[in-house]
Protein backbone atom coordinates (compact mmCIF):
# COMPACT_ATOMS: atom_id res chain seq x y z
CA UNK A 1 0.00 0.00 0.00
CA UNK A 2 1.30 3.27 -1.01
CA UNK A 3 1.61 5.72 2.26
CA UNK A 4 0.15 9.30 2.23
CA UNK A 5 3.20 10.72 1.87
CA UNK A 6 3.91 9.62 -1.49
CA UNK A 7 0.54 10.70 -2.68
CA UNK A 8 1.74 14.50 -0.70
CA UNK A 9 5.05 14.33 -2.80
CA UNK A 10 3.05 13.59 -6.21
CA UNK A 11 1.12 16.67 -5.02
CA UNK A 12 3.83 18.67 -4.44
CA UNK A 13 5.51 17.80 -7.58
CA UNK A 14 2.59 17.89 -10.34
CA UNK A 15 2.76 20.44 -12.90
CA UNK A 16 -0.35 19.26 -14.67
CA UNK A 17 1.26 16.74 -16.65
CA UNK A 18 -1.88 13.65 -17.79
CA UNK A 19 0.41 10.98 -16.55
CA UNK A 20 1.57 12.68 -13.33
CA UNK A 21 -2.62 13.24 -12.41
CA UNK A 22 -3.02 9.39 -13.01
CA UNK A 23 -0.79 8.35 -10.50
CA UNK A 24 -1.65 10.76 -8.11
CA UNK A 25 -5.47 9.83 -8.48
CA UNK A 26 -4.62 6.15 -8.18
CA UNK A 27 -2.98 6.87 -4.96
CA UNK A 28 -6.32 8.57 -3.85
CA UNK A 29 -8.63 6.39 -4.47
CA UNK A 30 -6.31 3.96 -2.89
CA UNK A 31 -6.23 6.07 0.06
CA UNK A 32 -10.11 6.33 -0.15
CA UNK A 33 -11.03 2.79 -0.92
CA UNK A 34 -8.71 1.28 1.25
CA UNK A 35 -8.21 3.13 4.51
CA UNK A 36 -10.25 5.26 6.48
CA UNK A 37 -12.55 8.02 4.91
CA UNK A 38 -11.24 11.17 6.95
CA UNK A 39 -8.10 10.76 4.94
CA UNK A 40 -10.07 11.23 1.42
CA UNK A 41 -11.75 14.01 2.55
CA UNK A 42 -8.57 15.47 3.20
CA UNK A 43 -6.92 15.36 -0.17
CA UNK A 44 -10.22 15.25 -2.30
CA UNK A 45 -10.71 19.15 -3.04
CA UNK A 46 -6.60 18.85 -3.97
CA UNK A 47 -6.62 15.97 -6.57
CA UNK A 48 -10.04 17.78 -7.83
CA UNK A 49 -7.93 20.84 -8.72
CA UNK A 50 -5.15 18.25 -9.90
CA UNK A 51 -8.41 16.90 -12.50
CA UNK A 52 -8.47 20.33 -13.32
CA UNK A 53 -5.21 21.20 -14.10
CA UNK A 54 -3.93 19.03 -16.10
CA UNK A 55 -2.96 19.26 -19.82
CA UNK A 56 -4.65 16.16 -20.98
CA UNK A 57 -6.61 17.19 -24.25
CA UNK A 58 -9.72 14.43 -23.76
CA UNK A 59 -12.43 16.65 -22.04
CA UNK A 60 -14.76 13.77 -21.57
CA UNK A 61 -11.68 11.23 -19.41
CA UNK A 62 -11.05 14.36 -17.25
CA UNK A 63 -14.96 14.83 -16.46
CA UNK A 64 -14.58 11.21 -15.94
CA UNK A 65 -12.01 11.05 -13.82
CA UNK A 66 -13.29 14.13 -11.98
CA UNK A 67 -17.26 12.05 -11.75
CA UNK A 68 -14.70 8.88 -10.13
CA UNK A 69 -13.19 10.84 -7.22
CA UNK A 70 -16.26 12.48 -6.14
CA UNK A 71 -18.48 9.44 -6.84
CA UNK A 72 -15.81 7.40 -4.01
CA UNK A 73 -16.30 10.49 -1.91
CA UNK A 74 -19.89 10.28 -1.91
CA UNK A 75 -20.26 6.61 -1.19
CA UNK A 76 -18.52 6.71 1.85
CA UNK A 77 -20.95 9.78 2.83
CA UNK A 78 -23.87 7.39 2.35
CA UNK A 79 -24.84 9.24 -0.48
CA UNK A 80 -25.62 6.20 -2.47
CA UNK A 81 -28.14 7.20 -5.27
CA UNK A 82 -25.35 10.23 -6.35
CA UNK A 83 -22.61 7.89 -6.37
CA UNK A 84 -24.25 5.55 -8.25
CA UNK A 85 -25.39 8.07 -10.54
CA UNK A 86 -21.94 9.40 -11.17
CA UNK A 87 -20.42 6.28 -11.54
CA UNK A 88 -22.39 4.78 -13.61
CA UNK A 89 -21.41 8.21 -16.22
CA UNK A 90 -17.86 7.75 -15.88
CA UNK A 91 -17.90 3.83 -16.23
CA UNK A 92 -19.77 4.39 -19.76
CA UNK A 93 -17.03 7.05 -20.73
CA UNK A 94 -13.79 4.62 -19.80
CA UNK A 95 -15.48 1.33 -20.45
CA UNK A 96 -13.05 1.42 -23.77
CA UNK A 97 -10.89 3.72 -22.44
CA UNK A 98 -7.05 2.95 -21.61
CA UNK A 99 -7.72 3.77 -18.16
CA UNK A 100 -8.31 0.45 -17.25
CA UNK A 101 -7.73 1.04 -13.52
CA UNK A 102 -10.09 3.43 -13.30
CA UNK A 103 -12.67 1.60 -14.86
CA UNK A 104 -12.19 -1.58 -12.10
CA UNK A 105 -12.51 1.18 -9.25
CA UNK A 106 -15.57 2.41 -10.95
CA UNK A 107 -16.97 -1.13 -11.02
CA UNK A 108 -16.69 -1.64 -7.08
CA UNK A 109 -18.00 2.22 -6.62
CA UNK A 110 -21.18 1.01 -7.95
CA UNK A 111 -21.27 -2.02 -6.44
CA UNK A 112 -20.47 -0.09 -3.07
CA UNK A 113 -23.46 1.88 -4.10
CA UNK A 114 -25.25 -0.67 -5.09
CA UNK A 115 -25.50 -2.74 -1.43
CA UNK A 116 -25.76 0.72 0.28
CA UNK A 117 -28.95 1.09 -1.80
CA UNK A 118 -30.18 -2.50 -0.44
CA UNK A 119 -29.93 -3.46 -4.50
CA UNK A 120 -27.75 -7.35 -3.32
CA UNK A 121 -27.69 -8.74 -6.61
CA UNK A 122 -26.28 -6.15 -8.70
CA UNK A 123 -23.76 -5.73 -6.07
CA UNK A 124 -22.98 -9.38 -6.31
CA UNK A 125 -22.39 -9.04 -10.08
CA UNK A 126 -20.41 -5.67 -9.74
CA UNK A 127 -18.32 -7.50 -7.37
CA UNK A 128 -17.56 -10.69 -8.85
CA UNK A 129 -16.93 -8.46 -12.52
CA UNK A 130 -14.55 -6.33 -10.40
CA UNK A 131 -12.53 -9.36 -8.76
CA UNK A 132 -11.88 -10.81 -12.39
CA UNK A 133 -10.99 -8.03 -13.87
CA UNK A 134 -8.78 -7.34 -11.10
CA UNK A 135 -6.78 -10.65 -11.24
CA UNK A 136 -5.37 -9.21 -14.55
CA UNK A 137 -3.19 -7.06 -12.88
CA UNK A 138 -1.39 -8.26 -10.17
CA UNK A 139 -1.18 -4.26 -8.43
CA UNK A 140 -4.69 -4.33 -7.62
CA UNK A 141 -5.23 -7.64 -5.74
CA UNK A 142 -5.73 -5.06 -2.83
CA UNK A 143 -8.88 -4.07 -4.37
CA UNK A 144 -9.69 -7.86 -4.55
CA UNK A 145 -9.92 -7.50 -0.72
CA UNK A 146 -12.78 -4.88 -0.61
CA UNK A 147 -14.38 -7.48 -3.30
CA UNK A 148 -14.03 -10.68 -1.39
CA UNK A 149 -14.90 -8.79 1.68
CA UNK A 150 -18.07 -7.39 0.44
CA UNK A 151 -19.17 -10.41 -1.54
CA UNK A 152 -18.85 -12.55 2.37
CA UNK A 153 -20.90 -9.57 3.74
CA UNK A 154 -23.58 -10.04 1.41
CA UNK A 155 -23.73 -13.47 1.45
CA UNK A 156 -23.83 -13.66 5.33
CA UNK A 157 -26.35 -11.22 4.87
CA UNK A 158 -28.81 -13.48 3.15
CA UNK A 159 -27.51 -16.36 5.34
CA UNK A 160 -26.06 -18.20 2.82
CA UNK A 161 -23.13 -19.21 5.09
CA UNK A 162 -21.02 -21.80 3.08
CA UNK A 163 -20.63 -18.47 0.34
CA UNK A 164 -19.87 -16.23 3.45
CA UNK A 165 -17.26 -18.27 4.78
CA UNK A 166 -15.20 -19.08 1.23
CA UNK A 167 -15.20 -15.01 0.82
CA UNK A 168 -14.05 -14.14 4.38
CA UNK A 169 -11.61 -16.65 4.07
CA UNK A 170 -10.29 -15.47 0.71
CA UNK A 171 -10.20 -11.96 2.32
CA UNK A 172 -8.22 -13.34 5.28
CA UNK A 173 -6.11 -15.29 2.76
CA UNK A 174 -5.75 -11.77 0.38
CA UNK A 175 -5.13 -9.65 3.62
CA UNK A 176 -1.91 -11.54 4.52
CA UNK A 177 0.05 -9.92 1.01
CA UNK A 178 -0.74 -6.30 2.12
CA UNK A 179 0.57 -4.22 4.96
CA UNK A 180 -2.28 -2.09 4.77
CA UNK A 181 -4.11 -2.31 8.35
CA UNK A 182 -7.79 -1.78 6.97
CA UNK A 183 -7.84 -4.73 5.10
CA UNK A 184 -6.11 -6.91 8.08
CA UNK A 185 -9.55 -5.54 10.49
CA UNK A 186 -11.70 -6.24 7.36
CA UNK A 187 -10.91 -9.73 7.31
CA UNK A 188 -11.02 -10.39 11.21
CA UNK A 189 -14.17 -8.40 11.67
CA UNK A 190 -15.25 -10.20 9.20
CA UNK A 191 -14.34 -13.59 10.29
CA UNK A 192 -15.71 -12.82 13.73
CA UNK A 193 -18.81 -12.21 11.87
CA UNK A 194 -19.40 -15.62 10.62
CA UNK A 195 -18.11 -17.03 13.72
CA UNK A 196 -20.79 -15.38 15.52
CA UNK A 197 -23.60 -16.50 13.31
CA UNK A 198 -22.35 -19.79 13.37
CA UNK A 199 -22.34 -19.40 17.16
CA UNK A 200 -19.13 -20.17 18.01
CA UNK A 201 -18.59 -17.61 20.08
CA UNK A 202 -14.92 -18.11 21.85
CA UNK A 203 -13.84 -17.79 17.99
CA UNK A 204 -15.65 -14.14 17.37
CA UNK A 205 -14.26 -13.05 20.22
CA UNK A 206 -10.78 -13.86 19.59
CA UNK A 207 -11.16 -12.21 16.13
CA UNK A 208 -13.35 -9.05 16.96
CA UNK A 209 -10.28 -8.93 19.63
CA UNK A 210 -7.76 -8.69 16.98
CA UNK A 211 -9.66 -6.45 14.67
CA UNK A 212 -9.82 -4.29 17.74
CA UNK A 213 -6.46 -3.95 19.29
CA UNK A 214 -5.38 -3.24 14.80
CA UNK A 215 -3.67 0.29 15.78
CA UNK A 216 -4.83 3.43 13.18
CA UNK A 217 -8.31 1.85 12.44
CA UNK A 218 -9.83 5.05 11.39
CA UNK A 219 -13.36 6.00 13.22
CA UNK A 220 -15.22 4.14 10.76
CA UNK A 221 -13.80 0.66 11.35
CA UNK A 222 -13.95 1.75 15.28
CA UNK A 223 -17.43 2.01 15.20
CA UNK A 224 -17.83 -0.87 13.01
CA UNK A 225 -15.79 -3.00 15.48
CA UNK A 226 -17.50 -1.38 18.56
CA UNK A 227 -21.24 -2.30 16.99
CA UNK A 228 -20.41 -6.05 16.76
CA UNK A 229 -18.97 -5.88 20.19
CA UNK A 230 -22.37 -5.04 21.00
CA UNK A 231 -24.00 -8.13 18.89
CA UNK A 232 -21.51 -10.43 20.84
CA UNK A 233 -22.96 -9.43 23.74
CA UNK A 234 -26.53 -9.77 22.50
CA UNK A 235 -26.04 -13.32 21.10
CA UNK A 236 -24.55 -13.98 24.35
CA UNK A 237 -27.28 -12.41 26.80
CA UNK A 238 -24.97 -10.24 27.82
CA UNK A 239 -27.68 -7.24 27.40
CA UNK A 240 -26.07 -5.00 29.57
CA UNK A 241 -22.42 -4.64 27.39
CA UNK A 242 -24.20 -4.75 24.49
CA UNK A 243 -26.32 -1.71 24.95
CA UNK A 244 -22.86 -0.23 26.56
CA UNK A 245 -20.93 -1.16 23.37
CA UNK A 246 -23.75 -0.40 20.62
CA UNK A 247 -24.25 3.31 22.34
CA UNK A 248 -20.75 3.60 21.94
CA UNK A 249 -20.25 2.77 18.40
CA UNK A 250 -23.29 4.96 18.01
CA UNK A 251 -21.63 8.33 19.51
CA UNK A 252 -18.96 7.60 17.35
CA UNK A 253 -20.66 7.26 14.21
CA UNK A 254 -23.05 10.19 14.75
CA UNK A 255 -20.13 12.04 16.00
CA UNK A 256 -18.28 11.39 12.49
CA UNK A 257 -21.36 12.00 10.10
CA UNK A 258 -21.66 7.90 9.62
CA UNK A 259 -25.23 8.30 9.83
CA UNK A 260 -26.29 5.49 7.67
CA UNK A 261 -24.03 3.22 9.40
CA UNK A 262 -25.62 4.71 12.66
CA UNK A 263 -29.04 2.94 11.47
CA UNK A 264 -27.55 -0.16 11.86
CA UNK A 265 -26.89 0.57 15.95
CA UNK A 266 -30.36 1.60 16.69
CA UNK A 267 -31.79 -1.96 15.00
CA UNK A 268 -29.42 -3.89 17.29
CA UNK A 269 -30.62 -1.63 20.16
CA UNK A 270 -34.22 -2.10 19.32
CA UNK A 271 -33.46 -5.71 19.37
CA UNK A 272 -31.86 -5.38 22.86
CA UNK A 273 -34.48 -3.70 24.40
CA UNK A 274 -36.88 -5.96 23.09
CA UNK A 275 -35.43 -8.38 24.96
CA UNK A 276 -35.28 -6.35 28.43
CA UNK A 277 -38.80 -6.09 27.56
CA UNK A 278 -38.24 -2.10 27.43
CA UNK A 279 -40.79 -1.30 24.87
CA UNK A 280 -40.40 2.29 24.84
CA UNK A 281 -36.68 2.21 24.37
CA UNK A 282 -37.21 -0.28 21.71
CA UNK A 283 -40.08 1.85 20.00
CA UNK A 284 -37.55 4.86 20.05
CA UNK A 285 -34.78 3.18 18.48
CA UNK A 286 -36.50 1.51 15.75
CA UNK A 287 -38.16 4.78 14.43
CA UNK A 288 -34.83 6.56 14.32
CA UNK A 289 -33.38 3.86 12.56
CA UNK A 290 -36.50 3.35 9.59
CA UNK A 291 -36.25 7.06 9.09
CA UNK A 292 -32.50 6.96 8.63
CA UNK A 293 -33.24 3.96 6.41
CA UNK A 294 -35.96 5.54 3.87
CA UNK A 295 -33.73 8.97 3.83
CA UNK A 296 -31.07 6.40 2.62
CA UNK A 297 -33.04 4.52 0.51
CA UNK A 298 -31.94 1.07 1.74
CA UNK A 299 -34.07 -1.56 0.81
CA UNK A 300 -33.01 -4.31 2.77
CA UNK A 301 -32.83 -1.96 5.78
CA UNK A 302 -35.96 -0.82 5.17
CA UNK A 303 -37.81 -4.21 4.75
CA UNK A 304 -35.24 -4.93 8.49
CA UNK A 305 -36.97 -1.96 9.81
CA UNK A 306 -40.70 -3.04 8.69
CA UNK A 307 -39.76 -5.99 10.78
CA UNK A 308 -38.09 -5.02 14.11
CA UNK A 309 -41.47 -2.25 13.83
CA UNK A 310 -44.05 -4.61 13.52
CA UNK A 311 -42.42 -7.06 16.49
CA UNK A 312 -41.92 -3.70 18.84
CA UNK A 313 -45.91 -2.66 18.32
CA UNK A 314 -47.15 -6.79 18.70
CA UNK A 315 -44.95 -6.48 22.02
CA UNK A 316 -46.82 -3.23 22.78
CA UNK A 317 -50.14 -4.75 21.92
CA UNK A 318 -50.75 -1.84 19.22
CA UNK A 319 -52.03 -4.74 16.98
CA UNK A 320 -52.95 -3.12 13.89
CA UNK A 321 -50.21 -1.53 13.77
CA UNK A 322 -47.68 -4.46 14.12
CA UNK A 323 -50.27 -6.04 10.97
CA UNK A 324 -49.81 -3.20 9.33
CA UNK A 325 -45.63 -2.83 9.02
CA UNK A 326 -45.57 -6.91 8.68
CA UNK A 327 -47.43 -6.35 5.69
CA UNK A 328 -45.24 -4.41 4.22
CA UNK A 329 -42.33 -6.20 5.41
CA UNK A 330 -44.12 -9.26 3.52
CA UNK A 331 -44.94 -7.39 0.46
CA UNK A 332 -41.06 -5.95 0.31
CA UNK A 333 -39.88 -9.29 0.71
CA UNK A 334 -42.08 -10.92 -2.05
CA UNK A 335 -41.92 -7.64 -4.63
CA UNK A 336 -38.18 -7.12 -3.96
CA UNK A 337 -35.94 -9.10 -1.52
CA UNK A 338 -37.08 -12.18 -2.90
CA UNK A 339 -36.22 -11.76 -6.45
CA UNK A 340 -33.05 -10.50 -5.52
CA UNK A 341 -32.41 -13.92 -4.17
CA UNK A 342 -33.44 -15.57 -6.90
CA UNK A 343 -31.07 -13.58 -8.85
CA UNK A 344 -28.21 -14.25 -6.43
CA UNK A 345 -28.59 -17.64 -7.14
CA UNK A 346 -28.36 -17.75 -10.25
CA UNK A 347 -25.54 -15.83 -10.44
CA UNK A 348 -23.86 -17.72 -7.94
CA UNK A 349 -24.89 -21.31 -9.80
CA UNK A 350 -23.45 -19.76 -13.06
CA UNK A 351 -19.75 -17.69 -12.36
CA UNK A 352 -18.80 -18.19 -8.27
CA UNK A 353 -16.92 -21.68 -8.87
Amino acid sequence: MLSDTILDKYLDNYEGKFDDLIVICERFLRIAILKDNKTASHYLSIVLDAVHNTDHKNKEEIEAIEKLCIAVSMYFNSNYVYALSLSEKAMYTLRNSELKNFYNVLTITSGLAYRGLGKLDKAVQLFLNSYQLNEISENLFEYNIVCSYQLAEIHLSIKDLYQAEKFYQLTLELSKKSNTILTHFRANVGIANLYLHKDEYDLCKKHLDIAYTLEGIGNGALGRVLCDYGLFYYKTKDYNNAIKYLKESLSIRLKHSLIDAASTNYMNLTKTYLALNQYDKALQNIEKAYDICMEHRSEAKIMQCYYLLAQTHKRIENFSKAVQYFDLYINLYQSNHKKQLENIYFIKHSTIN
